[in-house]
């Protein structure tokens, strides 16, 4: 009799699956250490350019604006360097950095201004009034009126020095004052000076931050101011 085949689980051979073969792992790119150098200093250096840029920007601005302003104030000046008045004998050779305004500037509205003025550079402004005041020879009378009419509109106003200046022909008297525009420390000056019966007022103000440099604006421009003397010849005909 032939052999009787076993085919019980224990005796059978072990089959074995076949293991599904792996696929090969992708390599990790590496970067080339001189390209990243190259990247480092390319962002450094941009980095380098946007702080220098916004510093620029942060320096510039304020002058620019600045630059808006003065040409927002030339563009309302008057041509003339040289201006007379025939009503108050007023005549005016305007140094360098003053101009005089067209009467419809937004800046100073004062109606009766026989001549209204700027110096861009400093924020300063000005006018020139003339008035006929109870006592004309009483200088600083008239000087303490205005004052106290400054008062209603600047309570905090105060006086700081007094004193005579030159004019074009003859001299003036000035008073400077101090006053805040809101929280704005503001420095003004106002200088007087007699032409007949008429009281001629030159009145200027600007930013304390001004400093030296108003005193020294307003002083030449009452150097170019000067009154022509018809004023005080038609009286010594009256």
């Amino acid at each position: 009799p032939g052999a009787v085949r076993d085919d019980s689980p224990d005796t059978r051979p072990p089959f074995r699956m076949a293991r599904p073969a792996r696929a090969p792992r992708p390599r990790r790119a590496t970067l080339d250490p001189a390209l990243l150098r190259r990247l480092f200093w390319a962002g450094a250096a941009v980095l380098v350019v946007v702080v220098v840029a916004g510093g620029l920007l942060a320096v510039l601005r304020p002058l620019l604006a600045r630059s808006r302003e003065i040409a927002a104030v030339k563009r309302h000046a008057l041509p003339e360097r040289h201006l007379e008045d025939s009503e108050t004998g007023l005549v005016a050779d305007l140094p360098a950095g003053w101009f005089a305004l067209r009467p419809d500037n937004p800046f100073v509205k004062v109606p009766e201004a026989r001549l209204i003025l700027a110096q861009p550079s400093l924020r300063a402004f000005g006018t020139v009034v003339g008035t006929r005041p109870r006592l004309v020879d009483e200088i600083d009378a008239h000087l303490d009126e205005l004052i106290q009419q400054r008062l209603v509109r600047r309570p905090e106003s105060r006086e700081e020095a007094r004193f005579d200046v030159q004019l074009g022909r003859g001299r003036g008297r000035m008073v400077r004052t101090v006053w805040r525009d809101g929280s704005r420390p503001m420095v003004a000056a106002a200088v007087a000076w007699a032409d007949g019966y008429e009281m001629l007022t030159l009145e200027t103000w600007a930013p304390a931050e001004a400093g030296a440099a108003f005193s020294e604006q307003v002083e030449a421009l009452c150097r170019g101011l000067r009154s022509s003397g018809a004023l005080e010849a038609r009286v010594g005909q009256a």
